[in-house]
């Protein structure tokens, strides 16, 4: 396969993978609370690059994460940060951080 052909099927050097993150929110939080910590989980992920989606056929209690560019992947760097941060929050009682996976090849 040559490079054109790699590229339009975002194959070796132009793959793009992404994360499925699973949280659990602490039940008796108020609305307010839950909204906020929402933001704060968005604002972490948007200050390493990354963008939050519904991946089309994915699970529907989960937020995807991949990077905000083209041909770009989330780090391992990446992931770390958002589990740390994820720990840290006191908010979340408990959340699933998936391995990378394929975007445009997976099932």
């Amino acid at each position: 396969m040559n490079r054109r052909q790699r590229k339009k099927l975002y194959r070796k050097e132009f793959q793009e993978k992404g994360f499925n993150v699973k949280l659990i929110l602490d039940e008796k939080i108020e609305h307010e609370q839950f909204l906020e910590v929402l933001d704060n989980f968005f604002d972490q992920v948007e200050s390493r690059d990354l963008c939050i989606s519904n991946r089309v056929g994915g699970s529907s209690d989960a937020l995807f994460i991949s990077s905000k560019f083209k041909y770009s992947s989330p780090s391992k760097e990446d992931m770390d940060f958002l589990d740390k941060w994820l720990k840290e929050n006191k908010s979340i009682v408990k959340f699933e951080i998936a391995p990378l996976i394929d975007i445009w090849h997976s099932a």
